[in-house]
C-alpha cells in the first residue's frame, strides 16, 4: 500500500481522532518513519505537550524511529509524552491508524512549528 498521506516531519497538525466511532479535536506531530515499512511515530495532544515545554517536543522531533521504539522517551522524558507518542500505519483512505485501531484524519497544518 502507497502512503496516500504526506504529512511533514516536525510539524503541528490539527485533525481528528476517530476513537471507537467517537470525533475527538486533537493535534498532531509526525515523528520518525521505519525505514523498512509504512509505520510511523505521531505525538498526539501535540500543540498542549509544545506549550507545556517546547525544548522536549523539539527533541523528539530529531529522535530516529528505533530510538523511539527502544523506550527512548519513556527513559528521558516525563510519561505524558512517551504515552501521547504512538506508532501508526498509514491507510488508502487518507487516515493514521494507530496501534489500538483509532483512525487519525483531516489533517491541517499549522504554523506552530
Amino acid at each position: 500500500m502507497k502512503n496516500e498521506i504526506e504529512l511533514k516531519h516536525g510539524k503541528l497538525y490539527d485533525c481528528s481522532i476517530d476513537c471507537n466511532g467517537k470525533l475527538e479535536r486533537s493535534s498532531i506531530i509526525p515523528l520518525a518513519k521505519d525505514t523498512k515499512s509504512e509505520r510511523m511515530f505521531v505525538m498526539t495532544d501535540a500543540r498542549n505537550l509544545y506549550k507545556q515545554n517546547p525544548n522536549y517536543v523539539k527533541e523528539i522531533i530529531q529522535m530516529s524511529f528505533e530510538y523511539i521504539w527502544n523506550d527512548g522517551i519513556r527513559s528521558d522524558y516525563p510519561l505524558e509524552y512517551e504515552a501521547m507518542t504512538l506508532v501508526c500505519t498509514p491507510e488508502q483512505d487518507g487516515t493514521l491508524l494507530s496501534f489500538n485501531e483509532d483512525h487519525i484524519l483531516g489533517f491541517v497544518e499549522t504554523d506552530v512549528i
